[in-house]
């Protein structure tokens, strides 16, 4: 697992940007783009916000401008005018934000000065720090957890805690000399910003090099998607913290008892089993092949691609467990702490993947 923050350091960033979060919903024709240097956000106020990278990748998708126009046009500022000045993009957005139904909201989230997520007014925010505040106690009860082996976090998209129990352990026995030992583990993660579920999954703990593995297929997850927030009224109005709250404590009680499940002993050995049975697939193909293979299904970048060749040949392991314990050791590499746990999912998949596939990766040349 990627190194992270310490218990107290996460629930201090939580507490702190749980008192600086304000929500918006905002009626979408009253929004306005204006950019001089900056793009900021109009949301009818007398203050714009600034845009994170993520609001203008999800407001671009709402109004159907593609990634790729919408990012040309914004670095083209300068160069793309009107005969009036104005700039194309701010023009092509606000023309297509006027255009929609009279009656369309959108929820806006901001932090520290910044719309940093463009939302439908459908969405449920569960929060992190009712996450944190519940979910806690529940953890802190629970005999074997390592704290001081935890990997916390939270990121601009995120929240994330991964935490392995010790006093739940196995022993993965290949056919090829070696032996490992794993323990227990749960990933609980949540977004505040629209990028996932509110989700909670098993996870294996490799001793040796402490690589982290997830598990999609056993996971726990809980939708952001609730009733219309709002009516038609104001342009825009603020949410009250005890709204947000109130619809995210609703949920996250409802997880508790899967936290618990999630360390359940069978559904370790489930994963256990599986683990065995992919140290006994040998690669029969080019493990450069095989490597690439990998690399095609997950989109693995250049880097990614070369670490994962490395870690595979150091660990002297030419199975599909090996092939698992080279992805699960990249992340460990990359800087994106968000991008090292898509790697542990990564991981995971390769798990379980259908017998096909398998066959496919293992027999890459």
């Amino acid at each position: 697992m990627k190194s992270g923050r310490t218990l107290v350091e996460l629930a201090t960033e939580v507490q702190r940007q749980a008192a600086s979060k304000k929500d918006a919903l905002v009626q979408t024709q009253s929004l306005a783009v204006n950019t001089n240097g900056q793009s900021l956000l109009w949301l009818g106020g007398a203050e714009p916000f600034g845009l994170t990278n993520l609001a203008h990748r999800q407001m671009g998708d709402h109004l159907g401008i593609p990634a790729k126009w919408y990012d040309t046009m914004q670095g083209r500022i300068e160069d793309w005018k009107l005969p009036d000045g104005s700039n194309l993009f701010d023009t092509t957005v606000n023309t297509l934000l006027k255009a929609r139904p009279a009656n369309e909201q959108r929820l806006v989230r901001t932090l520290d000065g910044n719309a940093r997520a463009f939302l439908s007014n459908k969405y449920k925010p569960i929060d992190n720090l009712p996450v944190l505040m519940s979910i806690l106690p529940v953890l802190q009860d629970m005999k074997g957890l390592d704290w001081a082996k935890a990997s916390l976090e939270v990121t601009d998209n995120k929240m994330y805690l991964q935490l392995v129990n010790r006093d739940l352990t196995a022993l993965i026995t290949g056919k090829h000399n070696f032996i490992d030992e794993v323990a227990a583990g749960i990933v609980i993660s949540n977004s505040e910003v629209g990028l996932g579920a509110f989700r909670i999954q098993p996870m294996m703990w490799r001793l040796v090099c402490e690589n982290g593995l997830i598990r999609t297929i056993e996971s726990k997850v809980k939708y952001h998607v609730g009733g219309v927030m709002g009516t038609d009224g104001e342009a825009y109005s603020w949410l009250g913290d005890d709204t947000i709250q109130a619809r995210s404590e609703a949920t996250v009680l409802e997880m508790r008892d899967a936290v618990r499940a999630a360390l359940d002993g069978d559904l370790f050995q489930n994963s256990v089993d599986a683990a065995n049975a992919a140290a006994g697939v040998k690669m029969q193909g080019d493990p450069i092949a095989a490597v690439q293979w990998v690399t095609d299904k997950f989109n693995f970048n250049a880097d990614e691609q070369a670490a994962t060749l490395r870690n595979l040949i150091e660990g002297s392991d030419l199975s599909l467990w090996g092939m698992v314990n080279a992805v699960t050791a990249t992340a460990n590499t990359v800087e994106s702490y968000d991008r090292a746990v898509e790697l542990e999912t990564m991981g995971g998949k390769l798990l379980d993947l259908p017998k096909h596939e398998v066959t496919a990766l293992v027999n890459a040349n």
